[in-house]
């Protein structure tokens, strides 16, 4: 069905651009990467059909139609396609489930904490499903009003609340629920805007000691281990994914030179720099 007017639609200042829109589709076939640095917002992938292999930091799984994954933000993620893939894409800010239940209730739950790539991954359930088929309509029909996916939003998180069990939906979000739940944002906020555990701790305004125990407990990791696993997925993303020079990436990322790059990516990921790039 055509939108009436879909002019005034096209021109109205709340029309969402897709490179800013919400929900964002994609259909493509194999061989097709998507790569997101999530830096100012998580994301919620939905793979309608195909396979398609993740790689989630420095982890990777096999994902196949019928599920879907949360990216935390400030992960560097990438998707690719091994067979043709439906794939539909949600931009995710404050997570509410419904006007009386968030992530801050769920985190009283006190489950066990599941960290690991299998936990952020859940079946799409029939209502879910017809849920995307008719946002998928809406979408290819061109309305983009800001508004209408603002709304469909939070029609996902409500549908989630009625049709997922909490323990679900605690996994599905382990990755930023915890009993230091600002704790974690903060980390998240700022953890590519310094240099250093140092540095990170002051910016959560704590002694180095005390940051060092508040987050052993949040993120299951020492911080430097985090924080190199951190600089593993921005290293990986920049050869990968950016035309920058290998002088300049060793430059950006505090190696003294490329050779000392080569190193870090040989230790990390068994092949040189030129080997990462070549891959793709």
């Amino acid at each position: 069905m055509s939108i009436e007017n879909l002019n005034e639609h096209l021109k109205c200042l709340n029309y969402a651009k897709s490179d800013s829109a919400i929900f964002k589709v994609y259909k493509e076939g194999k061989g097709f990467l998507l790569r997101d640095v999530n830096l100012y917002s998580s994301k919620v992938f939905f793979l309608m059909k195909g396979e398609a292999e993740l790689c989630f930091g420095v982890e990777k799984k096999i994902l196949n139609g019928g599920s879907m994954i949360f990216f935390p933000r400030s992960i560097f993620m990438y998707v690719t396609a091994l067979s043709d893939v439906f794939i539909i894409e949600c931009s995710v800010a404050d997570i509410q489930f419904c006007n009386r239940y968030g992530l801050l209730e769920l985190e009283r739950m006190n489950f066990k904490e599941c960290a690991c790539v299998e936990s952020l991954i859940l079946p799409i359930r029939e209502k879910i499903e017809l849920f995307l088929s008719n946002l998928q309509s809406l979408i290819e029909d061109g309305l983009g009003c800001s508004h209408l996916h603002e709304m469909k939003r939070k029609e996902f998180f409500m549908l989630m609340r009625a049709y997922y069990t909490k323990m679900e939906l605690w996994c599905f979000f382990c990755s930023i629920v915890g009993a230091g739940f600002d704790f974690r944002r903060s980390v998240l906020d700022n953890c590519m805007k310094v240099k250093d555990v140092k540095e990170l701790a002051e910016v959560n305004n704590m002694a180095l000691a005390t940051f060092y125990r508040h987050f052993k407990q949040e993120f299951k990791k020492s911080p430097g281990d985090w924080m190199k696993d951190r600089k593993c997925e921005r290293v990986l993303y920049a050869i990968k994914s950016t035309v920058k020079s290998f002088e300049e990436i060793a430059e950006e990322f505090g190696f003294t030179s490329v050779s000392h790059l080569s190193l870090f990516c040989k230790r990390n990921f068994m092949k040189s720099p030129s080997q990462l790039r070549g891959k793709l």
